[in-house]
Order: structure tokens, then sequence, then C-alpha cells
């Protein structure tokens, strides 16, 4: 969808994966990368977006209609989406503010990633909550990587700004050890949106930097 036009800024945002649909999806994923204009990307997210491309150009252009800033956003596939979305129109030097994706997979190749970053990277601000298993696909084995700058909510709903690795795993340890006891399964928990808009409201005053 497309926030309707302000005086300010126009927001793309793209939905995420239904609740019913996230465990089917995680387990069949298709990693296939396809060649495409901005890098090696994953086939499915790519042609994705390419079913609604032109519609979603179109819709850019009228709402953006005094100059405004465009944002982009998304939450799990539609973070995919919207990554790709911004690679795709900054081939074209689109001028774009800023990137903010909440519980995204893997997007492209590390050359995707590479070339992303290279251009976009110090716009782009991805969220993780904790344990959100979505996050860590397609993995690195296969050949993906993830662009941005990440940007970590702990087990307590804490905001960090690249947590090293190995804190990133305790922080998971604890989460998950945490939602179990509640009888909760924090890999998937942890990705819902609600826990994502809770989190953000917690730290709006925070500066994680």
């Amino acid at each position: 969808m497309i926030d309707p036009s302000n005086a300010d800024a126009v927001l793309v945002a793209f939905r995420g994966t239904q609740p019913g649909d996230l465990k089917d999806w995680i387990t069949d994923a298709d990693a296939i990368q396809a060649h495409t204009e901005v890098g090696p990307a994953h086939l499915g997210f790519w042609s994705a977006l390419q079913s609604v491309w032109s519609p979603l150009e179109q819709a850019i252009a009228d709402h953006q209609d005094r100059g405004q800033s465009l944002w982009f956003t998304g939450h799990s596939l539609g973070a995919a989406l919207a990554t790709l979305a911004v690679a795709r129109l900054r081939l074209d030097l689109k001028p774009i503010h800023s990137l903010y994706t909440y519980g995204s997979p893997r997007a492209g190749s590390l050359e995707f990633t590479d070339r992303f970053d290279g251009d976009f990277g110090e716009f782009t601000f991805r969220y993780i909550n904790n344990s959100d298993v979505v996050t860590r696909v397609p993995t690195r084995e296969m050949g993906y990587s993830h662009v941005g700058t990440s940007l970590t909510f702990d087990a307590g709903g804490a905001v960090h700004a690249d947590m090293h690795f190995w804190n990133k795993f305790l922080e998971r340890m604890k989460g998950d050890l945490n939602e179990f006891l509640h009888g909760k399964f924090a890999l998937f928990n942890d990705h819902a949106i609600q826990n994502y808009v809770a989190n953000a409201e917690q730290n709006l005053p925070v500066d994680p930097f």
C-alpha cells in the first residue's frame, strides 16, 4: 500500500506474510536465485515484485505530486519486496529518503548486498526482534546476505545497533527460554508484527547509535 500523500512524505509499505502461512513458507521456501538487473536475488521475491511493478510506479507518481520525500518499509516477506523495490528504483537514481524493514528475510546474494549497500546501505535500517526465525532465511550457506544496518530488539525489548554476534546469540537464548516457559515458540512468536510494533513504540525516545 501507499500512504496518502501529504506535504512532507509518501510512504510505500509492503504487507508481510499472513500468520497462517508463515510456517509453510519457512518449510517450503524456494531459495533459487534469479539474475536480475539489481543483482542475484531471490526468484520468488523478485517475481512477486515484478507482478506489481507497473501499478506501484504509477501509484508513486500519483502520490508524490509535490516533491515529497519517499520512504519505504515492510514486514516479513513485505520487507524483502521493499528492499528489492528500493534497489530497482535506485537503478534510475530515484531519490529515496530511507528504507526501514522489520523481520526481513535475506533478499539477495552477497553480490546484491554489496551493490545495494554501496548505493543505499547508510539509509537502510533492518529491525530484528530477538529470535525471529524469518531473519535467518534463506541462509548464508545458500548464498544469501542481509543489507543495511541491523537494529536488534533484545529479549527485554531494548534496541541495539549491530549487536555483536555472541551477544545476539545470548539474547536469543534468553528469549527462547522465556517464551518456552510461557508455552510459546519464540522463533515464530518473535516474528509477529504486533511485537515489532510494541518494541518500536517502546524505543521511540532511544537513539541506539
